[in-house]
């Protein structure tokens, strides 16, 4: 007879959440970039790979999940997958109006195709385990929960590049109502209507919310796995930045001038011609309403850096390092300290020139971009003495500090010699796209530096031995 502990050991709950989510987040990646204005892909090699990115991810879910019993990994995989997107599926049934509703027969398509994703997945699931052979070990909660940390910090990563480009082509009032979309709701707006502007704003906010879903089953696998109470309030904490980062989105498009009432506006998209143009907008910007999407660009990195340091403190290295004799340095935590708040001050003043588009805005931000490579580079070199995984941390701010200031001086020169009401080129919005990207990159790098640096390094020799944290995980 098997104790529940094995039981629970055994279990496909874990991977399975864990390879649902990253499938649907890949795939939902690949489906916005074969579908992006100008760059759409022809249906049938959408179809390839999109089946094959899910029995790719399938694949990998068996193999590296095979002591859990790779078809049921697969299985469970495959429906919470086909779950998730399902909030994709709303938009492609629904009709060119969407105040006709979703078609006769619909109830049937979402079965088929939760039943398609279902056997998709547990094939991939079964060539996984057999690829596996005799390595079928299985792993305790705490590691798959240390995976998810890292899935639910990547599903932000599309919601930041989505909203880079969204401000790129100043496709913000692109959807003039929030939480809806034209009047419809937002999971049954069609994707035949999501042209030019519209593409990239509805896009944002279909991402934003699989990010959202993630983080909320962050929390309840936290809960249901973790007992540090300061995780716990950590992983509570990234919910309701995520919460309020979508509600400071909203707000920014609702209060802009123009609103009219919704009938108004949902008979408006079905109106709409079939090509628009990226700046497209009903509404207008006003102080507040740019401002506030200004701050929601400035916290949304934020809120991305904050929940990769939960993913850190999910880690398997974290309680471990806990217990071990820390290095004594004193000004490495200081210096962290001091890094975040002028990597915070450049972040908001990038977020205001692409906002407001001033000159001297922009030129301020470059010029303060040296403060920031000084101290970034101060406290790179400083964590190369230390133990991992802070000289890691340490090479990689520095790599990707040098593509920054090339991509910084590369959309200096494209974007600024634009008139702000006049389109941009491609390059250019794909540059200071990138640009603001690998800034979210730094300052997510940055922010696990800081946090490390705390957590491995001590102020003085008689903190050195001490236990940095009492408190200990949730049993195997």
């Amino acid at each position: 007879m098997v104790d529940a502990p094995a039981q629970t050991a055994r279990s496909p709950l874990g991977p399975g959440v864990v390879y649902a989510f990253g499938t649907a987040v890949a795939m939902w990646i690949v489906g916005f970039l074969t579908h992006m204005p100008g760059l759409e892909a022809p249906a049938w090699l959408v179809g390839v790979l999109l089946i094959g990115t899910q029995l790719g991810v399938a694949v990998l879910a068996g193999r590296h999940a095979a002591g859990h019993g790779a078809v049921r990994v697969g299985l469970l995989t495959g429906l919470l997958a086909g779950v998730l997107n399902l909030l994709i599926l709303g938009g492609v049934l629904a009709p060119e109006d969407p105040a006709q509703g979703l078609p006769a027969g619909w109830i049937g398509t979402v079965g088929a195709f939760l039943g398609y994703s279902v056997v998709a997945s547990g094939v991939g699931g079964w060539v996984g385990g057999f690829l596996a052979g005799h390595e079928k070990a299985t792993r305790p909660p705490a590691y798959w929960l240390a995976r998810f940390g890292i899935v639910a910090a990547a599903s932000v990563v599309p919601v930041l590049f989505s909203g880079g480009l969204v401000t790129s082509h100043q496709a913000g009032l692109a959807v003039p109502d929030w939480p809806n979309s034209f009047g419809a709701l937002m999971f049954l707006y069609p994707v035949s209507r999501m042209t030019g502007g519209i593409y990239y704003e509805h896009a944002h906010r279909l991402f934003g919310s699989l990010a959202g879903l993630g983080v909320i089953a962050l929390l309840l696998f936290v809960l249901a796995a973790d007992r540090r109470r300061w995780v716990r309030w950590s992983a509570a904490a990234a919910l309701l930045a995520v919460v309020a980062q979508g509600i400071l989105g909203g707000v920014g498009v609702a209060i802009a001038d123009g609103q009219g009432d919704w009938q108004q506006v949902a008979a408006t998209a079905a109106q709409l011609p079939d090509d628009i143009p990226a700046d497209f907008a009903l509404t207008t910007d006003n102080a507040l309403s740019a401002s506030m999407r200004m701050v929601h660009g400035v916290t949304g990195q934020m809120t991305f850096a904050w929940i990769a340091v939960v993913a850190a403190f999910l880690s398997l290295r974290w309680p471990r390092s806990g217990s071990e004799p820390r290095a004594v340095d004193g000004a490495l935590s200081r210096m962290c300290v001091a890094l975040m708040i002028v990597l915070t001050l450049q972040l908001t003043l990038g977020a205001a020139s692409r906002h407001f588009q001033h000159f001297h805005i922009a030129l301020t931000h470059t010029g303060f971009a040296l403060v920031v490579v000084v101290v970034a580079l101060a406290c790179a070199f400083r964590a190369f003495r230390h133990a991992a995984p802070l000289p890691l941390l340490g090479r990689i701010i520095v790599g990707v500090l040098i593509v920054q200031v090339v991509l910084g001086f590369a959309t200096l020169f494209l974007v600024l010699p634009y008139d702000s009401a006049g389109p941009k080129s491609m390059l250019a919005v794909t540059t200071a796209t990138m640009h603001q990207a690998t800034g979210a990159a730094i300052y997510c790098a940055c922010a696990l530096l800081t946090c490390w640096a705390f957590r491995l390094t001590a102020r003085s020799p008689m903190s050195a031995h001490e236990n940095a944290d009492a408190s200990v995980p949730a049993p195997a």
